[in-house]
């Protein structure tokens, strides 16, 4: 079943006598009480859809309220017949994030957030390594919605939190999963995305840690031949750090302003990025140079493209099919600017992973 970002999902428990001979039952969403008519003969899992009864985004069109519908026997023991607890709830949701997601990841309970002049706290929250919010979790009893929707977006527009869980029942897959997309706009994905994305989350931060840490080398490298301490060719040299301090500069900046699963492409060539050799050793006087592109392992299978900087420049490599590991390419004309003029050529070294 495909599920749009405002639909709502809820479960509710009638007992055997309930489903045989139908019956009506009070359901909340929203802070409004709906009835909810129940037909006779109805089966244990089965979910009714209220057209229109879900929620609103940005003034949008409402979706829709999914109910699945459990039901109970008489044979069943008191511990199952009674209603999930919003304690309850919240240590199921502290359970999934705290199993999924091991250190540096931290969950927390009850995270104040102030939202204007209000202060608050979240019911359960993710954070990240550095101690960054990464996923905040709203929680309610088994079946009751009330304003936990709203109150999610509110949390989550306040500390700008990629992702948030709204959570009425102790069952991760009836859970609904949200993505900030920024400026008060938000979007219901799937669960799979928000996993993918919360660990993107962590991956960002130790690119922008690495980045930070080549920035900080090329300045020292930087100092030292402008001090004349190495290097006889200092001015094309130089110029060359100078392109990949601005480089390095500008992908850190644009990376510091995509989250969750929008990072995952500018990950995938900053890695090539990073491994650059900046002042190349391997460069000889008629610009021939050597470089690692790393690639995955589907790539060197079925072939694709790479994408990389040279001298300041983006290149895309075509990787042919059945490429292997210390397998070397040559590209002419792509290497540095020789003495005598001319460019020499790259040799990429494939390194598979």
């Amino acid at each position: 079943m495909n599920f749009t970002a405002n639909n709502v999902h809820a479960e509710i428990t009638i007992s055997s006598t309930a489903a045989a001979r139908g019956c009506v039952r009070q359901i909340n969403v929203n802070g409004k009480d709906l009835h909810l008519t129940i037909p006779a003969g109805i089966k244990n899992g089965q979910t009714l859809r209220l057209k229109g009864r879900g929620y609103s985004i940005g003034g949008g069109e409402p979706g829709d309220l999914y109910v699945k519908i459990s039901v109970q026997h008489p044979s069943t023991s008191p511990q199952q017949e009674r209603v999930e607890s919003q304690r309850e709830v919240e240590k199921a949701v502290e359970r999934y994030l705290s199993d999924l997601f091991p250190s540096p990841f931290a969950v927390r309970l009850h995270y104040p957030i102030r939202i204007g002049a209000n202060p608050s706290n979240a019911d359960v929250v993710l954070c990240d390594g550095e101690g960054n919010l990464v996923a905040i979790a709203v929680c309610k009893r088994n079946g009751f919605i009330g304003n936990g929707i709203t109150q999610l977006q509110a949390y989550l527009g306040t500390v700008n939190a990629p992702f948030g869980i709204f959570a009425n029942n102790t069952k991760p897959d009836l859970w609904t999963f949200h993505e900030n997309l920024g400026r008060n706009q938000f979007k219901e994905v799937p669960r799979a995305r928000f996993e993918k994305g919360v660990f993107m989350v962590q991956e960002r931060q130790s690119a922008l840690e690495q980045l930070q840490q080549r920035i900080n080398l090329l300045n020292k490298q930087k100092s030292e031949l402008e001090r004349g301490l190495e290097w006889k060719k200092q001015p094309p040299v130089l110029e060359r750090l100078k392109q990949q301090i601005e480089q390095l500069e500008a992908a850190k900046s644009e990376l510091e302003k995509v989250v969750g699963v929008k990072a995952w492409e500018a990950l995938k060539w900053l890695k090539n990025l990073l491994e650059e050799n900046v002042i190349p050793e391997n460069e000889t006087s008629d610009g021939d140079t050597r470089r690692t592109l790393t690639i995955s392992s589907t790539c060197a299978k079925r072939g694709g493209r790479a994408v990389m900087f040279v001298d300041g420049k983006q290149l895309t490599v075509k990787i042919p099919a059945g490429t292997k590991e210390g397998q070397t390419l040559r590209i002419r004309g792509q290497g540095y600017p020789a003495v005598h003029g001319g460019r020499g050529d790259l040799y990429l070294k494939i390194s598979v992973s």
